[in-house]
């Protein structure tokens, strides 16, 4: 295998990887949303009653804000369960790589989101090292997944 596949290879378990992180903020995204939509609904202006006969004003702003409140709710669930089922996929390839430094460089920067020093510190050893074990983790993943695909 030429340098180009390897980089190729790895580029493509980095993009799966990282659909965990991209899951994560997703729901940080959606609920940021609700929280300023609810926000905007509790500072809107209540409804006036009176007898005079007038248009309808309020009562579809509060209506829309109802379904939109509702619908980045379900947004928020199904950014959950997508995040878990994401978790769970990653998780299982990575318990199959066969040195738990490897194991802990890949869990540590794709689902922890750890930054290079924070990881050696983490596990003890130096950043180059740590460099090491995720090229071999993100080549020994490749494998993993590639023989994955075929048995499914």
């Amino acid at each position: 295998m030429d340098k180009q596949e390897i980089i190729e290879h790895n580029e493509q378990v980095k993009k799966w990887l990282w659909r965990y992180g991209n899951a994560k903020r997703d729901i940080k995204r959606y609920t940021e949303e609700l929280d300023e939509l609810i926000e905007l609904q509790e500072g809107a202006p209540g409804i006036a009653y009176s007898d005079m006969p007038k248009g309808s004003g309020g009562q579809s702003d509060l209506s829309n804000y109802i379904i939109r409140r509702q619908e980045l709710q379900q947004k928020i669930w199904n950014a959950r369960y997508r995040r878990i089922v994401v978790f769970e996929e990653i998780h299982d390839a990575i318990e199959q790589l066969p040195t738990a430094d490897e194991r802990d460089v890949i869990f540590c920067r794709y689902i922890k989101g750890m930054d290079w020093d924070d990881i050696a510190d983490r596990i003890g050893k130096c950043v180059r090292k740590v460099y090491e074990y995720h090229g071999d983790g993100l080549k020994n993943l490749y494998i993993i997944l590639k023989n994955a695909l075929k048995c499914s």
